[in-house]
């Protein structure tokens, strides 16, 4: 793929997924039942559509799994082949951009399917806290400020290559209910990506290499 093409290529597969995702939510909801009810948890009626809140939430990880990857394919060239240019510099800022989506699809993700399924114990409670003694805690009874110190507590020790929990420090009680298997993995993936994600834009920014160099024209003597 030639490189000077590979921005717009990207953009349109990004433009091309959320029109796709539009699409598949206006033909649920103009259906006589939304039609996403049966493979999307949370009430789908009107006034207290916790269904919706899920399915944005999956659009904003769609997003961010697809800015991760535009810069993965942005970077990764740059850092094997050794060059420092406009393309490592660009990518390296769409990485930060996915971190940032990454993040806040968390959350999103975390919250929503918490308010959609209010009885499956996504969290439970490390220390007293909430209002709450150590062991399960209801989905129902978290709110925001909890989800969002939960995130802030999973990235710390994404990025701090977990060093806040061996020096024993917290910045929430919640944590991921190791009995729920998929939110479990989900928590895991996400830390995992983080971590790496870190890595990547260090390495891209301040790595060696070679700046790229445009090709000189051709000489009159060779084009003879």
């Amino acid at each position: 793929m030639p490189r000077r093409f590979l921005g717009i290529r990207l953009l349109l597969i990004f433009v091309a997924i959320n029109t796709a995702m539009m699409l598949v939510l206006v033909s649920s909801l103009t259906a006589t039942k939304p039609w996403l009810a049966n493979v999307i948890p949370g009430e789908w009626g009107q006034g207290h559509s916790t269904g919706l809140w899920v399915f944005f939430s999956l659009v904003l990880l769609v997003n961010a799994l697809a800015i991760l990857l535009a810069g993965l394919v942005m970077v990764i060239p740059t850092l094997r082949d050794g060059e420092r240019g406009y393309q490592r510099l660009a990518g390296s800022l769409i990485l930060l951009l996915a971190a940032v989506f990454l993040v806040l699809a968390f959350g999103s993700v975390s919250l929503s399917f918490a308010k959609a399924l209010p009885d499956d114990q996504m969290f439970v409670v490390t220390d007293s806290g909430y209002g709450a003694s150590a062991g399960h805690i209801s989905d129902r009874s978290v709110d925001l400020p909890q989800v969002q110190m939960f995130t802030l507590d999973q990235l710390t020790r994404a990025t701090l290559f977990d060093a806040p929990a061996v020096y024993g420090i917290h910045l929430s009680p919640l944590a991921n209910n190791p009995d729920n298997r998929i939110f479990t993995h989900f928590t895991f993936a996400f830390r995992v990506a983080m971590g790496v994600l870190v890595l990547l834009i260090v390495l891209s920014l301040l790595g060696g290499g070679q700046k790229a160099e445009a090709p000189l024209p051709p000489s009159d003597s060779a084009a003879a």
